[in-house]
This record gives C-alpha cells, structure tokens and sequence, in this order.
C-alpha cells in the first residue's frame, strides 16, 4: 500500500533525478511509515529560529563529511527542506551519489 502510494504521489524533476513532494504526501507518510527522516537543510540559526516538528539538523554544506554519520540507513525515506528548494536539491544529489535510495525534497 505505502508503496503505490509513493509511486502514485511523488513528482519527479526529471532534470536533476529527485522526487519532489507536497506537505500533504509527507504528513501521510509520517503517520503510516516508520522509516521517514526529515531533514532540514538550512543553517543551525535558521534551524534554531523555527524548524518543523522532529526535523534534524544537516546544513547543506556538511553534508558531505556528515551524511552517514547523521543518516545511518540508506534506505530509509529521507525528506529534505530549506526556505526555497535550492539547498534541499543540492544535498539530494549529494546523498544519491552516496548510495541513499529513497531521497525527496519537499515542494516549495
């Protein structure tokens, strides 16, 4: 079921190869799925001024050093946001150049 649903909701930017997703598609996968991680993106002050409930912090210019360290499971959904998609895309070529399989940023 989770997985029609994924395959059923996600958009894709063809150009850079990443699924891009609604509020509405995460809020559905937060509540039916246990192997979602948000991810917010964007600087510990920006984090630390507001960031969505149970998002973890990965600033996008750590994101190679720290990736694994912070995201052990490759498989697990990821979803990345910042304040207008251009960080959340730039790690999500990152982490899928590391082998990370489910990797989605959240639609602006």
């Amino acid at each position: 079921m989770l997985s029609f649903f994924l395959n059923n909701m996600l958009k894709r930017d063809n150009l850079n190869n990443i699924n891009e997703i609604d509020e509405k598609t995460l809020f559905y996968l937060r509540k039916h799925a246990n192997n979602v991680i948000l991810v917010d993106v964007r600087s510990k002050q920006e984090y630390n001024e507001g960031h969505m409930p149970g998002a973890i912090l990965l600033q996008s210019f750590e994101a190679r050093q720290k990736a694994e360290i912070i995201l052990k499971n490759k498989n697990d959904i990821i979803v990345l946001y910042c304040s207008t998609g251009m960080r959340s895309k730039k790690v999500a070529k990152i982490l899928k150049e590391k082998g990370y399989k489910n990797v989605n940023v959240l639609e602006q």
